[in-house]
């Protein structure tokens, strides 16, 4: 499960968002959903299948994930299903416990028959998220003008309000734009200055790559790992994790730094960094959908564009949009 950002342009954003929704819950509006027909698929596995059932003494048959057989384990173990004394346990096909395909699509495999009676599931195939929010775990990911008011949703589970002067939704007039860049760079540089500083003044220069290495089919996992963490800079770096345990605060900025994002120049690295300030994965303009990549379990991102080249097209079209133009960032989840 993911969280990301989408940014909406343009008035009635939810109304943009609705087209892109998931039918996990079964609420998706109809006009979005398409039917998929499962019932070739599953008339071959209804000829085919067995299925574990208990036999009474008097022969009465009953599969064998009846409630009636359930058992308790305990409360960590879960339960089991137990055939009773005197019953016999076999194997049968399922088109001997389910005399109709009719049967056995609704009991077994738990599919109602759709309007014109055909066995299948509504999905959406534009689905993209499953939740959404405005602001939510970005809360405040607008800076606005001096001045200026925007509209906040509410923030994220744990999280705080957007601080004073940050907002979820406003006019693209109202945002300040290189405001948000100018204070990227500076963080950036800020953050930069103080890695270079606890090496002694030069961030090292890594030999391998991690994603380098883990492309390299000559190697083992564990000849991977060991020489992406017996090169120089990732033992300097270790060296400097290891002294700084009694520093909660530095412990953190180190543990959770990524080496590779600093082998860049110091200019380099504020650069980028004002360049994806305002960058969120993904934007709907006019009602379409675009993103980088395609979001999946655990914020795993596939065919992903290269970021620098999306950051880049995401600030040249909000520089290119009218003053009045709303914007609105969301916390989605899929």
């Amino acid at each position: 499960m993911s969280h990301f950002t989408v940014m909406v342009i343009g008035n009635d954003p939810e109304k943009q968002l609705a087209p892109y929704q998931e039918n996990n819950m079964g609420d998706c509006p109809k006009e979005y959903l398409k039917f998929n027909d499962i019932e070739a698929e599953h008339r071959e596995t209804y000829s085919t299948d067995e299925t574990t059932v208990f036999v009474s003494p008097e022969g009465e048959t009953l599969s064998k994930y009846q409630d009636r057989f359930r058992v308790s384990d305990g409360l960590l173990n879960g339960s089991n299903y137990v055939c009773p004394e005197g019953w016999t346990e076999k194997e049968i096909l399922v088109s001997e416990l389910y005399p109709t395909f009719e049967q056995y699509m609704s009991e077994y495999c738990g599919y109602a028959p759709s309007e014109d009676g055909r066995f299948g599931y509504w999905e959406n195939p534009n689905a993209k998220w499953d939740w959404y929010q405005l602001g939510g775990r970005w809360t405040g990911h607008l800076k606005l003008k001096q001045g200026a008011v925007g509209t906040n949703g509410e923030p994220g589970l744990f999280r705080r309000q957007a601080k004073p002067g940050y907002t979820d939704q406003a006019k693209l007039e109202d945002i300040d734009l290189k405001g948000m860049r100018d204070e990227a760079r500076a963080d950036a540089i800020g953050r930069y200055d103080r890695l270079a500083e606890l090496f002694g003044g030069e961030i090292p220069r890594m030999d391998f790559m991690w994603e380098t290495l883990l492309a390299d089919k000559g190697l083992t996992i564990e000849q991977k790992h060991d020489t992406y963490h017996n090169q120089s800079a990732m033992q300097q770096l270790k060296v400097l994790r290891e002294s700084s345990k009694d520093d909660r605060e530095l412990r953190d900025f180190l543990f959770f730094l990524k080496l590779e994002d600093y082998q860049l120049t110091r200019e380099e690295y504020a650069s980028k960094a004002a360049n994806e300030a305002i960058s969120t994965f993904a934007i709907i303009k006019d009602g379409n959908w675009h993103q980088r990549g395609e979001m999946g379990w655990w914020g795993i991102v596939s065919n992903e564009m290269d970021a620098s080249d999306w950051n880049t097209e995401f600030n040249k079209l909000l520089d290119s949009l009218p003053g009045d133009t709303l914007i609105s960032v969301y916390d989605c989840h899929i």
